[in-house]
C-alpha cells in the first residue's frame, strides 16, 4: 500500500463509535487513520489468504482525480519505484495486478499504476506480466479501455481477457457464491465508509492486458485463468 490512507477521514462517520475517536475531524483522523487502515487491510488480508503486506507510508493528500497532484511532488516516487523493483527482486511475481486506471478512477490508484507500470517495463529479462481489474455487472458489456490521457503506458488492448465470476453458486443448495467473500472483506475496512456502497456490486472482476506486456504471455495469462472454475476467457 502506497499511502497511508488518512485522506479519506471525512467519510468515516461509521467508523467513530467503532474506534471511540472522532475520526472525521481532520487533525484526529489524520492522526489515527494511517494505525486503523493498516489493521483493517491485514484483517482483510487474513480472510484472502493474503501472505503480505508492504506499507510505504506516503502521504495520502485526499481525494483528487489527477495523478499528476502526487506524482509531480507529494509523493517519493523514486523511492517508491525503487521499492517495487526491489520486491519484484525478491517475490519473483508471475503477475501483478492494479487497478484500471480509467479517468474516473482516484488519482492516487491512477497514479499507483502508473508507477508500477513504469518499474515493470524498465525491467530486464523475464518480467511479471501487469493485468489491471475492473468490476461489471452481468447485464452490461465490460468497459471497453485503451489508454489513459496523457500516459501511453497505461495502453491495453481494449477489452478484457479474462474474468472471474464472483456469483458462481457452491455449498449446500448452491446458496452460495464467492461474493459474500469480498462483503467479508469490504465490512473490515470500516473506516473507509463510501468502501461499503460496493458490498455486492460486480458480478464480474475482469482483467485487462497492458499493451507493454510480453504477447506470448497471453495465452499463458488465459490458462492461468481457466485454472479457477469462477474464471473464464472474456
Amino acid at each position: 500500500m502506497i499511502t497511508n490512507g488518512e485522506g479519506g477521514y471525512k467519510y468515516s462517520t461509521l467508523a467513530e463509535p467503532i474506534y471511540h475517536k472522532e475520526l472525521t475531524n481532520e487533525k484526529i483522523g489524520r492522526q489515527h487513520l494511517p494505525f486503523i487502515r493498516k489493521n483493517e487491510a491485514l484483517n482483510g488480508g487474513k480472510i484472502l489468504g493474503v501472505r503480505n503486506y508492504f506499507f510505504l507510508e506516503e502521504k495520502d493528500t485526499g481525494y483528487t482525480q489527477d495523478p499528476n497532484e502526487v506524482l509531480q511532488g507529494a509523493w517519493d516516487t523514486s523511492r517508491i519505484k525503487e521499492t517495487l523493483n526491489k520486491l519484484m527482486d525478491e517475490e519473483s511475481y508471475d503477475y501483478l495486478f492494479v487497478m484500471l486506471p480509467t479517468q474516473e478512477t482516484h488519482g492516487h490508484h491512477k497514479a499507483a499504476t502508473i508507477l508500477a507500470l513504469e518499474v515493470v517495463s524498465n525491467r530486464e529479462g523475464d518480467r511479471p506480466t501487469i493485468l489491471a481489474a475492473k468490476i461489471s455487472e452481468k447485464n452490461e458489456d465490460p468497459l471497453k479501455f485503451d489508454q489513459l490521457n496523457d500516459f501511453p503506458i497505461t495502453k491495453t488492448r481494449g477489452n478484457p481477457i479474462a474474468f472471474v465470476d464472483k456469483t458462481r453458486k457452491f455449498g449446500f443448495n448452491d446458496r452460495l457464491d464467492y461474493k459474500i467473500v469480498v462483503n467479508w472483506v469490504i465490512a473490515e475496512h470500516k473506516s473507509q465508509g463510501t468502501m461499503q456502497l460496493y458490498m455486492n456490486r460486480g458480478d464480474y472482476e475482469n482483467f485487462y492486458f497492458f499493451e507493454l506486456n510480453d504477447p506470448e504471455k497471453v495465452e499463458k495469462t488465459i490458462n492461468f485463468f481457466n485454472q479457477f472454475e469462477t474464471a473464464k476467457k472474456a
